[in-house]
């Protein structure tokens, strides 16, 4: 599981990775959320660097021609 999962993670941006450590780590069970915060800090991520991508990604505005998600503005939709 755990390469799968990191191959996924992999994928993500820094900002994805902030918005997941938010809003949805609660959701994951023991050993996923904490193979998710190892790689978080793996990837040089700090709690304040997380919450400075989350603030300036909250002020991007979609392009009318792009598909975002409406709480993280991720394209991987």
């Amino acid at each position: 599981m755990s390469q799968r999962l990191k191959d996924l993670l992999d994928t993500y941006e820094d900002f994805e990775l902030a918005f997941l450590y938010k809003f949805n780590l609660d959701s994951y069970m023991d050993d996923t959320r904490q193979f998710i915060v190892d790689y978080i800090k793996a990837r040089g991520l700090t709690l304040e660097k997380m919450g400075k991508l989350i603030n300036d990604t909250s002020k991007i505005t979609a392009k009318s021609d792009e598909i975002r998600c409406p709480r993280c503005k991720s394209k991987k939709m």
